[in-house]
C-alpha cells in the first residue's frame, strides 16, 4: 500500500512542480507583456525599466470595491473589473485601465511635452480616474440623478489648496473618450489656477480644443453662420457664459482661444509653449485686466490691445 501512495506521489510531483514554477511564470510574464503594452500605447521609447508606473494590479477602495487599478507619477486609474471572476477578466480592465490612462495623460503632456508634470503648481496628490461599467454605476458613484454626462471632472479644496481631483468616466456613454479628453483640461486648468475662478471662456474654450478636430469645426462652423459677432473684449467679458445664448458663447470661446493658444507664436514655436503662454495671459488678465496683459504677451506680435487683436482675429478667421 505504502509503494502505491509513493508512486502517486513521485507522478504528480512532477505536475505539482511545474504548477508552481508556470504560476510565477505566467504572472511575471503578465506583467511583462502589460509594460509591453503601455509603452506601446504611450510611444515610449525608452527602456521599460524607466517606464513610471509605479503599480499596476488589482486594488479595493475604501468602499470595499475591487477595482483593476494603473498609477503612474501623476493619475490613478481605477477600471472595473467586469466580474467577480478577476483572473477571468483581467485582461480587458487593464486594457481599458491603459486606454483611459493614455488619454488623460495625452492631454496633460500636450501641455508640456518634455515632462507633462512642469505646469503643475501643486503634485501632493494625484489625479483619480474611476471608469464605470453602467450608467446605474456612473451615476451612483459621480452623485448625478438625472441627465449623466459621458464623463465628469471634479475638483475638491480645501483651506485654499486643492485636496483632491476625481474624473468618473461612464464607458457605456457614447462619446465617452471625447469628453473625458474635455474633463481632463478643466482638472489641468483648476490645477494650474490653484482652485481659484477660471472665465468660462478660457475654461470650456480650451476644454473643446482638446477634443477631435470635427467636433472643433462644428462649434466655428455655429460662429460662422451665426448673424452676431462678438469682439474679443465682449468675449473675455464673460465670468459664465449666459444660458440664452450658450451655444454662441461656446463657438466664440473655441474659435477665441485657438486663434491665441495655437495659431498666434513665433514659427517654429512648439504648441505647447503657445497654450502655456496664453494660460498665464488668462491668469494675469484677471487680476490686470485683459488688455494690459494682451500688451506684456502678445505685444512681440503685434497684439497691443483689442483693437489689434479684433483685427488680426477677424482676418485668421476669414470673415
Amino acid at each position: 500500500m505504502k509503494k502505491v501512495y509513493l508512486l502517486i506521489f513521485l507522478l504528480f510531483l512532477p505536475a505539482f512542480s511545474f504548477s508552481q514554477q508556470y504560476s510565477g511564470d505566467t504572472e511575471l510574464q503578465r506583467k511583462q507583456e502589460a509594460i509591453k503594452r503601455f509603452e506601446k500605447i504611450l510611444e515610449i521609447t525608452t527602456p521599460s525599466n524607466n517606464l513610471k508606473i509605479l503599480f499596476n494590479g488589482i486594488k479595493r477602495d475604501s468602499k470595499g470595491v475591487n477595482y483593476y487599478t494603473i498609477e503612474t507619477p501623476d493619475i490613478i486609474v481605477h477600471a472595473p473589473t467586469l466580474t467577480p471572476d478577476l483572473k477571468k477578466k483581467r485582461t480587458d480592465s487593464e486594457e481599458l485601465a491603459l486606454k483611459y490612462g493614455k488619454i488623460v495623460e495625452d492631454v496633460l503632456k500636450s501641455y508640456c511635452p518634455k515632462d507633462f508634470n512642469c505646469p503643475f503648481p501643486q503634485k501632493d496628490f494625484k489625479i483619480d480616474v474611476y471608469l464605470y461599467g453602467s450608467e446605474r454605476a456612473f451615476m451612483t458613484q459621480s452623485g448625478i440623478n438625472r441627465n449623466p454626462p459621458p464623463a465628469l471632472a471634479t475638483t475638491k479644496s480645501y483651506g485654499g489648496r486643492i485636496s483632491s481631483q476625481k474624473i468618473d468616466i461612464n464607458l457605456t456613454a457614447p462619446n465617452n473618450e471625447q469628453v473625458a479628453k474635455h474633463e481632463t483640461v478643466h482638472i489641468f486648468l483648476a490645477r494650474v489656477f490653484e482652485g481659484k475662478y477660471i472665465p468660462s471662456w478660457v475654461d470650456e474654450g480650451l476644454a473643446i480644443l482638446s477634443e477631435r478636430e470635427d467636433i472643433i469645426q462644428k462649434w466655428l462652423t455655429i460662429l460662422k453662420q451665426s448673424p452676431v459677432k462678438w469682439n474679443a473684449n465682449q468675449v473675455m467679458s464673460m465670468k459664465d457664459f449666459p444660458q440664452e445664448q450658450e451655444r454662441l458663447a461656446y463657438a466664440h470661446s473655441t474659435s477665441l482661444d485657438r486663434f491665441l493658444s495655437e495659431v498666434v507664436g513665433k514659427d517654429g514655436e512648439d504648441r505647447a509653449t503657445r497654450k502655456l503662454r496664453f494660460i498665464n495671459f488668462a491668469k494675469d488678465g484677471i487680476d490686470s485686466g485683459y488688455e494690459a496683459a494682451l500688451k506684456k504677451y502678445y505685444g512681440q506680435f503685434g497684439i497691443n490691445n483689442f483693437n489689434d487683436l479684433d483685427k488680426k482675429w477677424k482676418t485668421w478667421r476669414g470673415f
